[in-house]
């Protein structure tokens, strides 16, 4: 994950004269550190995007290393770099329109990943995982509110996971290891949401819908749809989000009542998500029975996975069989 000297020095200059990294908006002229204050959040933000770019590279800096991706402050750079880039090319960088903002932003920051050339599937998926999750955690910075059927809080919260799954190729995801891949996301991405102890049950459900919404219509968008075992990849995903509960911060934890609520979103989520997959892909002969099936094999499966008691156990797959009844 090393870059060469001279493309740092590059992408540095390009920051600089992009004022990332220097202090011009403030009146002064300081320059770059390694803390927690430089780079993009040096600059003072004037508008959502460049709020987002700011909040991004602080989640990078702060948690990439124990997310098992530890960053050079250069990669970090150009990971942000990036995101800007694609803003920009959009003319989004002034903007606060939220619904805008998020898919291009997440684009330019996939490709930024592929730009680190990392070849480790756990390390691509953990660090889109902290991409992922630091959109939504500055999109809920901004004071969207979530609950009381606000649906555009989570057709925000749906085009985070959207544009992280149809943009896979851009990371550098390949067909050989897109399976393991989601099932890391999502796990990665659903585990690091539910360690926040302040949601309650209702507004997780929220979220954990609205994610897997986002993942199977963003499958639907992968570019090499027509050739994927798109049975395996839906278990693949549906199995990591119930996977990704088993660290959940919620009061009751693991209790019966929560994961039977969980386990019903993510279900409601998968099907409105892949009802968009069909809708997207007429012509590909997809029936939504069959891959609800797929999906429901693919959380029977995670339910494996769980810390919890046999008989819980027994009691949830129970619960996810009636729910095709």
């Amino acid at each position: 994950m090393k870059m060469k000297n001279q493309k740092v020095q590059v992408v540095i200059s390009s920051l600089v004269c992009l004022g990332m990294l220097s202090a011009c908006s403030q009146g002064g002229g300081g320059g770059a550190t390694n803390d927690s204050t430089s780079g993009a959040s040096q600059a003072q933000p004037t508008s959502a995007s460049q709020q987002m770019l700011n909040d991004m590279g602080t989640t990078l800096r702060a948690k990439s290393a124990s997310a098992g991706v530890p960053l050079s402050e250069a990669q970090i750079i150009a990971l942000l770099l990036s995101g800007q880039s694609a803003l920009s090319s959009a003319n989004l960088l002034g903007s606060s329109n939220f619904s805008a903002i998020i898919p291009v932003l997440i684009q330019g920051l996939t490709q930024g990943v592929g730009g680190l050339n990392i070849t480790n599937p756990t390390q691509i998926s953990s660090l889109l995982s902290l991409i992922g999750n630091g959109t939504l955690n500055s999109l809920l910075g901004s004071g969207i509110s979530l609950g009381s059927g606000s649906s555009v809080s989570s057709n925000l919260i749906s085009m985070i996971t959207n544009s992280l799954f149809k943009n896979l190729p851009l990371a550098g995801v390949t067909s050989g290891n897109l399976s393991s891949i989601v099932n890391q996301l999502m796990s990665s991405f659903i585990g690091q949401v539910g360690q926040n102890s302040n949601w309650s049950s209702g507004n997780f459900s929220t979220i954990i819908q609205s994610l897997l919404s986002g993942a199977m219509s963003g499958v639907g968008g992968l570019p090499n749809f027509g050739s994927l075992d798109l049975n395996t990849i839906l278990q693949q995903i549906s199995s990591g989000a119930v996977g990704g509960l088993s660290g959940i911060a919620l009061p009751g934890g693991l209790s019966s009542t929560n994961l039977q609520t969980l386990l019903s979103a993510i279900m409601s989520g998968s099907q409105s998500g892949l009802l968009q997959m069909i809708g997207a892909n007429a012509g590909a002969g997809l029936n939504l029975n069959t891959l609800l099936q797929s999906v429901l094999q693919g959380q029977m499966n995670g339910v494996s996975t769980l810390p919890v008691t046999t008989t819980l156990e027994q009691t949830l797959i129970s619960y996810l069989l009636s729910m095709l009844l």
